[in-house]
């Protein structure tokens, strides 16, 4: 919750960024997406991404970020 109230930028998974060299685009799902770390990052490397949470507040935190970023 504290990154929610602070509006912290969601960090990638290490491991995703030591693999994007490998990675090309097209289309992901990312489940169990958090606050969209992961989603944020390949949707940077060019990917179409459905980020699926159980979280509501999490869906939403991603949701409204991704409408700030466009």
């Amino acid at each position: 919750m504290d990154k929610l109230t602070n509006q912290t930028t969601p960090e990638p998974n290490k491991r995703l960024q030591e693999m994007a060299s490998y990675l090309n685009g097209g289309t992901a799902i990312d489940f169990a997406s958090g606050l969209g770390g992961n989603s944020f990052f390949l949707a940077e490397l060019g990917y179409n991404i459905t980020a699926i949470d159980i979280s509501d507040i999490a869906i939403n935190y991603v949701q409204e970020l991704a409408a700030k970023r466009g």
